[in-house]
């Protein structure tokens, strides 16, 4: 609900988005708000530099690669 769209995505990018952050959520209900993986990543938006890493560390956890 609180998403505001301004970049011009297509409805499929926006619907895996949405899962992921759903995803992120449900994985955060039961620790503390410090801990929680969107609370983490709605800190790191606030720097790119925090974020970039945050993105990298999640990538190779899933076995992808940046190239």
């Amino acid at each position: 609900e609180a998403i505001e769209w301004r970049a011009r995505w297509k409805d499929e990018e926006k619907e895996v988005l949405r899962q992921a952050l759903e995803e992120m959520q449900e994985e955060g209900k039961d620790l503390p708000p410090v801990k929680r993986p969107l609370n983490k990543l709605l800190r790191c938006l606030e720097s790119s530099h925090k974020l970039k890493e945050m993105i990298a560390e999640s990538v190779v956890s899933e076995d992808f690669a940046i190239e």
